[in-house]
């Protein structure tokens, strides 16, 4: 027997050990895994390629994804998939979705996918085939014909005992004359060409009624028929809803259509013809296949195999221990992708893919640090102290007292000074003078900001926006109690614009002299020396508190 040396030990030593570091490097944890299995149907056999994935391991998820976002496109089996890759998504897996109607052939080739697609609650499309399956929030799995009905109402309806407008589909291509499909941008820009009438929606309200196709907006969808519709009017507040004769589908958010049902409940389908599937192609032939199924333990499986009929690959899909699958799209569009490879190879581009992606968990946030109440500054106490007293000071602004004052807590300290100085709440004040406190800015339903729009206090900043969070300035707060005593208590506020003469960093903005001569005139502020009035500095809290205190003092008199 030949002498091992201490060398040759070591090095088996050394091949062990990078031995066991792959296997648990392969086995820790992975979301996914995959396997080239060899799998029998009756007294045949064929090798499947197989990827498995645990959906009971938080941040995996099952998405549909669309080519390039848009419907009647084509791309890659990778670049379909690689469309919801982010730096917290992970692309785990893909594979090719169910069936389309390739350019070239049928419906004017227009690449046209059959089924029903819905990702977190936002239908893609419905229409073409019936057969899903779906996921909930925990990732449990549904499968069978949810058969949605769309339906849409309009405003004033019901009260005018009108029943709302059944659509036959979201995002199909016409398949009648008289059906009404809804559009969105999955669909494309505009409508199909042979639209006669479009209804444009956008943010819930009718903005157009076209007479042929019609533009697709991002804020809300397009309604078009290939009939003349005098329905609806530009200003017609409408929407679309959705509901299922199994209300449980409706807590199934995420659904994947699918070709035919193989395993339905642990048992094989063969009842093809009768799901729709008329194709000797689909019925008979053998062909390479794609398939997608669920077990028992709430394992995923996506997969493909060379060539079988359907019928085989249900009696593969139970053999791998399929509670429910589906047969997918097969032939040239059959592929699988595995960590930015491919395992099959795809033989054309495609219009739907599955993919499993995982999130990965949001990094934990850095404990908070204690805040240590701050005191304000010696000039700032005596009036901050009578401020309190009359009760024109807000709680977030305590021991903040050096912290700057952002847009919204300024609106709320404005407000609390109108309502101790009038004695009235803000409530009543609009109601007398018949203010519409419906009418809010784009970013934020805060009742003060809502209330200082109302009364022409603040303009906000553009564009319908107030910037709850921006910043305040000197400026900005002289504007708001000048106005603030034009429109609640009366005062031309430009009577005397005296003071303002003396500066020289006074705002363009029209009326920026005015009130910040009023506020000089009426003792509220001054300069900063130099001849200057700061107007662009950012207030403190201290400095809100005493403006506020000097502005109640002018209008009461107190």
């Amino acid at each position: 027997m030949k002498k091992i040396t201490r060398m040759t030990w070591m090095c088996i030593a050394l091949v062990m050990l990078i031995g066991s570091t792959a296997l648990l490097t392969a086995s820790a944890a992975a979301p996914v895994t995959n396997e080239a299995r060899k799998v029998s149907y009756g007294s045949s056999s064929t090798t499947a390629q197989l990827i498995w994935a645990d959906l009971s391991t938080p941040g995996v998820k099952v998405e549909p994804v669309v080519a390039n976002g848009k419907l009647l496109t084509t791309a890659s089996l990778s670049a379909i998939a690689e469309r919801v890759r982010t730096p917290r998504t992970e692309v785990l897996a893909a594979v090719n979705g169910a069936f389309f109607d390739p350019a070239g052939t049928g419906y004017g080739g227009s690449n046209v996918f059959f089924g029903i697609l819905e990702l977190n609650g936002e239908y893609i499309k419905t229409g073409g085939g019936t057969i899903v399956m779906g996921f909930n929030a925990e990732n449990k799995v549904k499968m069978g014909q949810p058969n949605p009905r769309i339906r849409m109402s309009r405003e004033g309806d019901a009260e005018r005992y009108r029943m709302p407008l059944d659509i036959w589909s979201i995002n199909h291509t016409f398949n009648n004359s008289d059906e009404k499909v809804i559009y969105t941008t999955y669909y494309g820009a505009t409508t199909p060409a042979e639209s006669k009438t479009s209804i444009v929606v956008r943010n819930g309200v009718v903005t157009q009624v076209v007479n042929g196709p019609g533009p697709i907006y991002s804020d809300g969808f397009t309604l078009a028929t290939r009939t003349t519709m005098t329905t609806y009017e530009v200003g017609d507040k409408v929407e679309y809803y959705i509901t299922y004769a199994d209300e449980e589908w409706a807590d199934y958010p995420t659904k994947i259509a699918g070709g035919q049902i193989i395993v339905e409940n642990s048992k094989i389908r063969t009842d093809y013809a009768e799901q729709g599937a008329n194709d000797v192609k689909i019925l008979q032939n053998s062909a390479p296949r794609s398939f997608i199924g669920v077990t028992a333990d709430n394992k995923l499986f996506i997969g493909t195999v060379p060539g079988a009929t359907v019928a085989q690959l249900a009696e593969i899909a139970l053999n791998l221990g399929a509670v429910n699958a589906m047969n997918l799209d097969g032939g040239a569009s059959s592929s699988l992708y595995l960590n930015g490879n491919y395992i099959t190879p795809p033989g054309r581009d495609l219009v739907v893919a599955v993919a499993i992606t995982y999130a990965t968990p949001a990094a934990e946030p850095p404990a908070p640090v204690p805040h240590v109440p701050d005191t304000a500054a010696g000039w700032a106490l005596p009036e901050i102290a009578l401020a309190t007293e009359k009760g024109l000071v807000l709680d977030e602004m305590v021991g903040y007292w050096t912290q700057p004052t952002n847009r919204l807590l300024a609106a709320e300290a404005i407000v609390r000074l109108i309502e101790v100085s009038v004695g009235k709440s803000i409530d009543v004040i609009a109601a007398e003078k018949g203010y519409d406190m419906g009418d809010k800015f784009a970013d934020t339903d805060s009742k003060a900001v809502t209330f200082l729009k109302a009364a022409g206090i603040s303009n906000g900043v553009g564009n319908n926006r107030y910037d709850p969070g921006g910043t305040y300035t000197r400026a900005a707060m002289m504007a708001m109690l000048g106005r603030m005593a034009e429109n609640v208590f009366g005062i031309d506020a430009g009577a005397a614009p005296l003071g303002s003469l003396t500066f020289s960093d006074i705002p363009s903005w029209e009326g920026a002299d005015k009130y910040i001569g009023w506020a000089v005139e009426a003792e509220i502020t001054g300069g900063v020396g130099g001849g200057r009035f700061d107007s662009n500095a950012q207030l403190q809290n201290q400095h809100t508190a005493v403006f506020a205190y000097r502005a109640y003092r002018y209008f009461t008199g107190a």
